[in-house]
């Protein structure tokens, strides 16, 4: 399993690097279990929004460290993601700041539940099917309906 999707992400998302290295850690893990890269795999293929193996499954199964794994799916959508911006015209800054929740995300994990985890992988899958966005502190979605409503952070 290539690892070149990582390098993109970091390139595009500046995560702590304790959290960094907890999803270096988990991909390790992945790489080295047929089953689990089979369900990784699963996972990027589908954008509904669910994991494969639910987080607490996964967490009892392979160690605390897979807390992080529902990042590893969103990364691997980044270079695709990169492309459809360009395509679209889309500013690189808006990818930045779109991207740039999932930290934010893990850092308010860690805050509530005291590890290094994703819980919000349902929403922020949206990034990758491309209904969710970010300018600034603005956060917007669109739907086949058009703009679905405004939060400011």
């Amino acid at each position: 399993m290539k690892k070149d999707f990582l390098r993109t992400g970091r390139q595009w998302i500046d995560f702590k690097e304790s959290h960094w290295n907890a999803i270096l850690k988990a991909f390790e893990i992945v790489t080295q279990n047929p089953t689990l890269v089979s369900l990784f795999e699963n996972d990027v293929a589908r954008t509904d929004g669910e994991l494969t193996m639910p987080l607490k499954e996964m967490k009892e199964s392979y160690g605390a460290v897979m807390a992080i794994y529902p990042t590893l799916p969103l990364l691997a959508h980044v270079p695709e993601l990169v492309e459809r911006y360009q395509e679209k015209g889309i500013p690189e800054e808006i990818l930045r700041d779109t991207l740039s929740d999932i930290p934010l995300w893990i850092e308010n994990a860690e805050r509530r539940t005291g590890e290094i985890a994703l819980l919000e992988y349902g929403w922020l899958s949206r990034y990758v099917r491309m209904e969710l966005f970010r300018r600034g502190r603005l956060e917007f979605a669109i739907s086949e309906n058009g703009l679905e409503d405004f939060a400011v952070k």
